[in-house]
């Protein structure tokens, strides 16, 4: 269950690692309905988030790689042989698509093994593509005598499009062991799903700045993490808590206050911490940038735990100087097909908030088709009801207009930042977002564990729409912050008693 890596010549902090590569992207997001905390999922991006072929959108063939370090099985600890008696087995689970994208019917997830004195990778099994959020088991018996020696490895693989993040799958709780059974299926751990994606309200991230300003009111009054207990039998509650820390100090211990003491096997479990009304992470801590980080833990006084590191989760709070619905992830990618076609994004500013916006961090997924020729312009609009409405700014400036491209960052899910020529004063609800001069998709990141629906619109010819898609746009303004490493930065002043004469003119 954990994705750590093995380098070889081994150190000795590598003897607890498992993988010597790192190609698959390990990720809470992706899976429905998990096991635990945690999942491997193969698609067709590299080990830097970026396509493994980006030169046709047709492109397929094997892609990530996730292979054991070698393993002893030549001999056990005391020196004697392993055989076919020492019952052997090789376990795990693995779902289809997720919320990401299904396999089609000709891709592939696939078994291996190394067969070290044929210097060769011997394929155990393979499943084609399909469309289904559950979780299937497989179960293998070391069931011939090529298997054990020393050097031994096991790989997962995919067979798939190698464009962009698609044809996904997860893979969870990959158990190697002696002295099994056939019948050892069940995983008898309670775990933690997800991790928290916010503990504000309507934000992932906010400005330090401006939550100083208005903390209790943005602040969540609990946190509710998903749980299941994978046990046939049920889990009994014992004390658990929440710590919050602060540059590796403690700064509050909430205690768990359970509704029910019991956690039936086989279901999930929503464990809620109750911060309290009120509740809100010191302000006097730091001046420009802040982080926090939380440690949530479960407690059961049952049967040891398969793995007792599915116990405890650690979240950070980050306060920077943007705002953000989304969780850093994109499951998928959003786009719009029209020429001139115009995105915005909805924000608000807490009641009595004015500032100004000097850049906008967009992360644009490469995904099928390369969109870093395409230009587009950044635009910023005020509210007119409920939706766009009137241009606060745009860099389509007819004396010196400023265009933008869309730049896939070397790193997963990476954020560009856009500068501004000016900084661009906002109060209340404004939206950002562009107009574009082709009619190819930009491809922006969309977060598909988050639901901003209602605040994405998009304009394709006449009237605002909203958008029919379920998620949210990695796009986030970022604002002038104390920790601007600017001289001296230009600012666009907004009134509203200027008149031009004569209007319409040539010149």
């Amino acid at each position: 269950d954990s994705l750590t890596l093995y380098f070889v010549p081994p150190l000795s902090d590598d003897l607890d690692k498992l993988w010597i590569d790192n190609s698959t992207y390990k990720n809470t997001s992706y899976p429905v309905n998990p096991l635990t905390i945690g999942v491997a999922t193969f698609d067709g991006l590299n080990n830097n988030g970026y396509p493994y072929d980006f030169s046709a959108s047709s492109a397929v063939d094997w892609s990530d790689e996730l292979t054991s370090k070698p393993l002893f099985l030549n001999e056990d600890n005391s020196g004697n042989a392993y055989d076919v008696s020492d019952s052997i087995y090789l376990t795990f689970w693995y779902q289809s698509g997720g919320i990401g994208e299904s396999p089609d019917l000709f891709d592939s997830l696939r078994l291996e093994y190394f067969i070290p004195n044929q210097n060769s990778w011997k394929r155990i099994w393979s499943t084609g593509g399909f469309t289904s959020d559950d979780w299937l088991f497989q179960h293998f018996l070391f069931d011939d005598t090529l298997y054990f020696q020393d050097g031994f490895q096991f790989r997962f693989s995919n067979y798939g499009n190698q464009t962009g993040s698609l044809d996904h799958w997860h893979l969870d709780y990959v158990i190697l062991g002696a002295n099994r059974s056939f019948a050892d299926t069940v995983m008898n751990d309670w775990a933690f799903q997800f991790e928290p994606t916010s503990m504000l309200q309507d934000y992932t991230h906010m400005p330090w700045k401006h939550y100083k300003q208005v903390s209790q009111s943005v602040t969540l009054n609990e946190v509710v993490i998903p749980s299941y207990n994978s046990s046939i039998n049920n889990k009994f509650l014992q004390p658990a808590a929440m710590d919050l820390f602060y540059d590796n100090s403690l700064l509050t211990s909430i205690p768990y206050n359970p509704t029910s003491l019991n956690v039936p096997g086989l279901s999930n479990f929503d464990m809620i911490y109750d911060l309290g009304n009120g509740f809100e992470f010191n302000t006097t801590v730091a001046d420009t940038f802040a982080t926090f980080d939380a440690r949530f833990y479960l407690a059961t006084n049952t049967t040891p735990e398969r793995l007792s590191e599915n116990d405890t989760i650690y979240y950070s709070q980050e306060f920077k100087n943007f705002y953000a619905y989304d969780d850093g992830t994109a499951e998928a990618a959003y786009g719009l097909v029209s020429s001139g076609a115009e995105l915005a994004y909805k924000f608000e500013l807490p009641m009595g908030i004015s500032d100004t916006i000097r850049s906008v961090q967009i992360h644009f997924s490469p995904s099928v088709n390369d969109a870093s020729s395409d230009p587009f312009f950044l635009q910023i609009w005020e509210d007119s009801s409920g939706q766009p409405g009137q241009l606060i700014y745009t860099t389509d400036d007819v004396n010196l207009p400023t265009f933008y491209y869309p730049k896939y960052n070397l790193g997963v899910n990476g954020f560009c930042q856009y500068e501004l020529p000016y900084n661009v004063p906002v109060s209340g609800t404004y939206y950002v977002g562009w107009r574009q001069s082709t009619a190819n998709r930009l491809n922006v990141g969309f977060d598909k564990n988050i639901n901003r629906q209602n605040d994405i619109f998009y304009k394709v010819g006449s009237g605002w729409n909203n958008t029919i898609f379920e998620g949210a746009l990695m796009i986030r303004p970022v604002f002038v912050s104390p920790a601007d490493n600017l001289v001296s930065h230009p600012t666009l002043k907004r009134t509203s008693n200027v008149k031009l004469y004569p209007n319409p003119t040539r010149d």
